[in-house]
């Protein structure tokens, strides 16, 4: 939740006047709760109350968690002097190996966003573009989470699917290599959008709006 409040706070500092001390207390604690070896420990409690979903494990949980905090704390270049056990710690779990494209997606952007030059940064955006689906008219782009299976913010079914598109599109723009996925998963999100201009859950919104404002 701090996480998402950095996020917050370092989004309004772009169009408005966010007291400086406030995100660098905010980045310092959170840096302060990380583990030796660069991971953010997931609460265990949350294997029990249905984020676990079917096809996260304990570790999973704490790869998801730690990408998810250090999008958050690193991911707009500060930093970068304090990251690299965190970076190390990601680095570990090869592309490859990871099904969830919502997984593969925050990872991503976290590696991107402590160093967009990485050598394997690349392998890993690859990995994320070879995991989409197209509409049947092929225009539209889009990465769908498997079965039961939640984002860190509970959402499931269709809440995760609009998540994780937005989350890869963040992704492989920070590339700009993969145009044509990009602008397709963005019309995908338009064409997600409800009859009251938003896109159902709080937390798919949040993150649609981001994507199209970054694209």
């Amino acid at each position: 939740l701090t996480a998402y409040g950095l996020m917050e706070f370092e989004d309004m500092a772009r169009v408005h006047d966010v007291d400086p001390a406030l995100i660098r207390r905010t980045r310092d604690w959170l840096l302060s709760k990380r583990t030796r070896d660069g991971r953010w420990q997931a609460d265990r409690n949350m294997l029990n109350d249905g984020l676990a979903g079917s096809v996260m494990t304990g570790d999973d949980l704490d790869l998801a968690t730690t990408a998810y905090i250090a999008w958050a704390v690193f991911g707009t270049g500060e930093a970068k002097e304090r990251a690299q056990l965190t970076l190390d710690y990601l680095l570990a779990r090869e592309p490859s190996t990871i099904k969830s494209p919502y997984m593969l997606a925050l990872i991503a952007n976290c590696i991107a966003g402590i160093d967009p030059e990485h050598k394997s940064l690349g392998e890993y955006l690859a990995r994320l573009d070879g995991m989409k689906q197209k509409t049947e008219d092929g225009k539209q782009v889009f990465w769908k989470q498997a079965e039961g299976a939640r984002t860190m913010f509970y959402g499931g079914g269709q809440s995760a699917d609009i998540e994780t598109t937005a989350m890869a599109s963040l992704a492989l723009m920070k590339s700009g290599q993969y145009s044509a996925s990009v602008t397709g998963s963005l019309n995908w999100l338009i064409a997600q959008k409800d009859a009251g201009g938003t896109w159902h859950y709080t937390q798919a919104t949040v993150l649609a709006l981001k994507a199209l404002v970054e694209g």
